[in-house]
């Protein structure tokens, strides 16, 4: 019996379940884990490891006698739950969103600034989305060996990208196109089946609510005097999960695509997919279930490079939450 336990709140979303596969995937040990959700998923189970976890009503008792707690629902859902966490000690791990304008929460991607995790008395940490974490982890190689003066992404981003209510609201539109009749709209500000949105409901400044977050989230784990400069556009795309990004960068000197590849391949946190002349280059189908970041399809010239790189974004999520936990983990 464990005598180190985690709560998943949040357990039955799309990054909560992934959580439980992040889990196993790492042999953390089974019986550490609690599970909390709505009080409608009250009775739910999840299995792990041939074993089926229940799913409690989320309550005070979440936070009693834990370790850490792992938030992965909607930001104004999490936010109480997370400041409950933070009177009683106990080690909020937020992929919510909540904490992303709090700066005494610690943001932390694993790969790339682990030691934060234990910087300072604080005990919330704030995982940065998976498109930020992609363009952190991708990039940084090139950033330390050859300098970064700025960055451009676009962003593709699966139904997922919305939760269950984004796949599930895919999966109605499509039917009903098929079937002629008029989708309902809604999680989405237009249809997605068969379409591409440029942005999602909120805008401010000519900036998306996810743009905006990807920035801010850049500026601050590339803190410093050299800050890069960088731009994101995000696109919601009539595919289930996973994210594409395609990059430009314009680096600090000219470096051709084989030294920058050799950069890529000395960061155990990704995967370069870069022989286009076969059909091998990252896509979200390929990335489905990993942790890691696929890269490829680059291309090098006068110190400007262009590349794709794709990530399963709730998996990400969950492998980072996970991955973070297991740092705190007593060591036996």
């Amino acid at each position: 019996m464990s005598s180190f336990f985690v709560s998943v709140i949040g357990a039955t979303g799309l990054v909560g379940q992934q959580v439980l596969a992040a889990w196993q995937r790492r042999e953390l040990p089974a019986d550490a884990l609690r599970l909390y959700a709505s009080p409608a998923s009250q009775g739910e189970e999840l299995e792990l490891n041939g074993e089926d976890l229940p799913v409690e009503a989320v309550s005070d008792e979440a936070l009693r006698g834990v370790t850490a707690a792992i938030f992965a629902l909607p930001p104004a859902l999490a936010q109480p739950w997370i400041d409950k966490a933070r009177k009683q000690g106990v080690w909020a791990i937020d992929v919510s969103g909540a904490l992303r304008s709090d700066p005494s929460a610690k943001l932390v991607v694993p790969g790339f600034n682990d030691g934060a995790l234990f910087e300072g008395d604080g005990r919330q940490v704030f995982v940065p989305s998976p498109a930020a974490q992609a363009l952190t982890l991708s990039l940084e190689p090139w950033r330390k060996a050859f300098g970064l003066v700025m960055a451009d992404a676009t962003v593709l981003s699966g139904a997922a990208s919305a939760g269950k209510a984004g796949v599930e609201r895919l999966t109605r539109q499509t039917a009903e196109l098929l079937n002629a009749k008029e989708p309902q709209v809604d999680t989405f500000p237009h249809r997605l089946a068969f379409n591409v949105i440029p942005g999602d409901a909120q805008f401010e400044a000519g900036l998306s609510l996810a743009e905006r977050a990807i920035l801010v989230e850049l500026a601050r784990l590339w803190a410093g005097p050299t800050l890069p400069a960088a731009t994101v556009t995000c696109l919601a795309v009539p595919t289930f999960h996973g994210q594409l990004l395609s990059v430009s960068a314009h680096l600090g000197q000219e470096v051709d695509a084989e030294a920058l590849r050799e950069a890529w391949r000395s960061s155990s946190a990704l995967k370069v997919l870069d022989t286009p002349e076969e059909h091998v280059y990252p896509m979200p189908m390929l990335s489905t279930d990993d942790g890691a970041i696929h890269v490829g399809r680059l291309r090098a010239h006068r110190g400007r490079a262009q590349f794709v790189a794709s990530v399963d974004n709730t998996f990400r999520a969950a492998d980072a939450a996970v991955a973070l936990v297991s740092k705190l983990v007593p060591k036996s």
